[in-house]
């Protein structure tokens, strides 16, 4: 089995475990407070046991960004605690949810559900830029730049043009002057096809054939690591405005929490 298989199929039980444990919770927080007298309320033993509940899960799915400063532990892959991080959270809106017991007579209580609801409804959407990602995964993109190793190999491969187009004829300097300048100015963007042929009426001394094929598949590679620096670059900086909404939603939920239960316990002793 490939490790795409498996990732597909580990992602089908997160979604059916998911799925399952809402219906669960759904069906006991209606049952209890439209069939039960009396109604469930947030004080009460399920609600107590729903709250607690949400609140554990909630701790847990926060340890994905732990995991993700700390890329060399053990302690799970990186894409199975983002599943955790994804699913947990959202089940634990739906704990909180039936924890409330469907009355919004507090202020605390409903500000600190209604920034767990942003908090999840970002989350998605940071879920969803993190799998667009490029091929460079995200687990990589703790730069913001692409990885050195690609930066070295495109000062690589223009010191490899520089040497090759220097001192020879016209046919080296047009290549020089009209693709390898304007490429990596450009960053990739310039120009737009590389031709391999040099022109009819360039004249190549012995060997210099050869030489003018390599350097035209130099630059080719050039252009592809210029296409794939811009689409990490467009990556980071969608996941960046994404992170200037997330992290404030989430310090509001933390503030709101925290002090939805100071107060309670305040108010049992």
């Amino acid at each position: 089995m490939s490790a795409k298989t498996q990732l597909v199929r580990q992602r089908r039980w997160w979604l059916l475990g998911f799925v399952w444990a809402s219906l669960v919770v759904i069906w006991i927080g209606q049952y209890r407070v439209f069939y039960c007298w009396p109604p469930l309320v947030g004080g009460d033993a399920w609600g107590l046991g729903f709250g607690i509940a949400g609140t554990i899960l909630i701790l847990v799915s926060a340890f994905y960004s732990v995991r993700k400063a700390h890329l060399d532990w053990w302690v799970g892959s990186l894409q199975t605690w983002l599943d955790l991080h994804i699913y947990l959270g959202t089940l634990a809106l739906v704990l909180i949810v039936a924890h409330s017991g469907y009355r919004w007579h507090a202020t605390v209580p409903n500000l600190a559900l209604l920034f767990l609801f942003l908090v999840v409804m970002s989350g998605l959407v940071g879920a969803w830029i993190y799998r667009s990602a490029p091929p460079l995964k995200a687990e990589r993109l703790r730069s913001p730049v692409l990885p050195a190793v690609v930066a070295e190999r495109l000062s690589e491969i223009h010191q490899q043009l520089s040497e090759l187009c220097s001192g020879r004829g016209d046919a080296w300097l047009a290549l020089y002057n009209d693709l390898v300048i304007p490429l990596y100015h450009s960053r990739g963007r310039e120009p737009a096809e590389i031709s391999p042929d040099p022109g009819l009426d360039n004249e190549f001394e012995f060997g210099e054939a050869e030489d003018y094929e390599r350097a035209v598949k130099l630059l080719q590679e050039a252009k592809n690591l210029f296409s794939e620096l811009d689409l990490h670059l467009r990556f980071l900086r969608r996941l960046r405005a994404w992170l200037y909404v997330h992290v404030p939603i989430s310090v509001g939920l933390i503030v709101f929490s925290a002090a939805h239960v100071i107060a309670v316990l305040r108010h049992w002793y």
